[in-house]
């Protein structure tokens, strides 16, 4: 028996997602709507108010713009808990690698067996429709050690013991990562592939996003990295490319640039990643910097050198 657990934006969404796990499910459930068409509580809260509610000793964490494929995926999941005693997480993506550079659960560059996924990703509009599909190892499980929080299921047990941090992630970011973190130091965490998840949200890297991300880092960064499968020299290249992409979308946002700047350098990263790979990372920001800034760069410079000759 499953609780799912939903936070409620759109009406229409949670109607369509009603009638899809009514008729995909194949167990006894419950939907436990919280009502959040303001905002005014961050996924965390909300989560921790349904899995109160809960009577059920699975729980199920949805977002409201999904839609499940696998008929009788109820039963795949109570399975999956009752063959796998020590699994505390269960997702339909996530990554076997969690850089302690700033990060979400994906970044650009990664290498194939970072990231394992099973699901549908489609645009807003609806207008574009990818399969993410990444099961190197051909597991029916893959021990992960986050995942995307878009759906995933946890023990009740685990729910009531293992909070979500409200205290700190606010809004609607990180508090996936977080949570498969904390999970992770008690229970495994695990991507499954026979659930497939049709999923109506590219999800947004806005400010909160980068800021919660920081938040994120500095609340883990004695236990990162952390890693389920063995890497050895690729922790280098997955902190580089980690840590390429998230000063990338900080340029992209327009973040001060000193902060950009000093933030490699304030969290130690050239002794992680080695000097050669650190002043490649700073070479590559400066020249990123310019390739952003160049046109006001050059008419500063036009208008300074127009400014001399009269």
């Amino acid at each position: 028996m499953i609780s799912i657990i939903i936070s409620k934006y759109h009406p229409f969404l949670i109607e369509n997602l009603e009638e899809n796990i009514k008729y995909t499910i194949g167990v006894p459930f419950e939907i436990i709507v919280i009502e959040n068409g303001k905002g005014e509580m961050g996924l965390c809260e909300v989560y921790n108010i349904g899995a109160q509610k809960a009577r059920y000793e699975i729980l199920c964490f949805s977002h409201e713009d999904v839609e499940i494929q696998t008929m009788n995926w109820g039963s795949v999941v109570i399975d999956l808990f009752s063959q796998h005693k020590k699994l505390g997480l269960l997702g339909v993506a996530g990554s076997a690698y969690k850089p302690l550079s700033p990060s979400g659960w994906w970044y650009e560059n990664a290498k194939p067996n970072v990231f394992l996924t099973n699901y549908i990703q489609c645009n807003k509009t609806r207008s574009r429709t990818d399969l993410f599909l990444n099961n190197p190892f051909n597991e029916n499980l893959s021990a992960v050690v986050c995942v995307d929080g878009f759906w995933f299921c946890t023990p009740k047990r685990i729910a009531l013991a293992i909070k979500f941090d409200d205290s700190v992630f606010k809004g609607f970011h990180c508090y996936d990562i977080d949570y498969s973190l904390s999970v992770s130091e008690q229970f495994s965490v695990g991507v499954c592939f026979d659930i497939l998840i049709r999923h109506y949200s590219e999800g947004t890297l806005n400010r909160e996003w980068v800021l919660d991300t920081l938040k994120l880092t500095n609340k883990w960064k004695k236990t990162l990295p952390l890693y389920s499968i063995h890497f050895n020299e690729m922790i280098k290249e997955e902190e580089t490319a980690a840590f390429n992409y998230f000063l990338k979308q900080m340029l992209l946002l327009s973040f001060p640039l000193t902060k950009i700047f000093i933030l490699p350098w304030s969290m130690k990263l050239i002794f992680l990643i080695g000097v050669k790979r650190f002043l490649k990372l700073m070479i590559k920001l400066v020249l990123d910097v310019y390739a952003k800034y160049k046109l006001s760069l050059l008419k500063k410079f036009g208008n300074m050198k127009k400014h001399f000759l009269l």
